[in-house]
């Protein structure tokens, strides 16, 4: 299992450890998922727990944010968990307020799991012009955005 490219304590965690949130600067969010499995539920912690911090920081600072979800150690996820963060991405977090989203994977991360990233890339490239990648070096993700927690500000 890879460990969470953060070392400070996520600002958000579900109850029995299938996922962790940290708040960043700049502006956004970098989740992590610990397990193999990428759980429904994911999507609607990140919908009820996340979003409304999330939205009170861009409030009062309005720039677009940065999603990254690291998911190197997810293998399967369940079959509601990509329609409903796109659902979430489209109905609560809309452009502008995105500037891009990096879906982070191993380099032998399972087909099917590549295929269902690319698939929710290419919906909001498409239908929003937001930037998606799909990207396996967690360092060139943090070089590249300069992304650190808030917390460490």
């Amino acid at each position: 299992m890879l460990e969470p490219f953060f070392s400070s304590p996520p600002d958000f965690a579900d109850d029995r450890g299938q996922f962790c949130v940290w708040l960043t600067e700049p502006l956004g969010i970098v989740t992590f998922v610990p397990q193999s499995h990428g759980p429904a539920g994911f999507a609607d912690f990140i919908s009820h727990t996340v979003t409304p911090e999330l939205l009170r920081l861009y409030e009062a600072e309005p720039r677009p944010m940065i999603f990254v979800h690291d998911w190197r150690n997810v293998e399967t996820f369940d079959v509601g968990l990509r329609q409903r963060l796109i659902a979430w991405g489209m109905e609560e977090i809309t452009p502008p307020k995105i500037e891009e989203i990096t879906i982070l994977l191993r380099p032998d991360t399972p087909a099917l799991m590549k295929m269902a990233a690319q698939a929710g890339t290419t919906v909001f490239r498409v239908t929003h012009g937001v930037r998606m990648m799909v990207e396996v070096s967690a360092e060139d993700v943090l070089a590249r955005l300069k992304l650190r927690p808030r917390s460490a500000r």
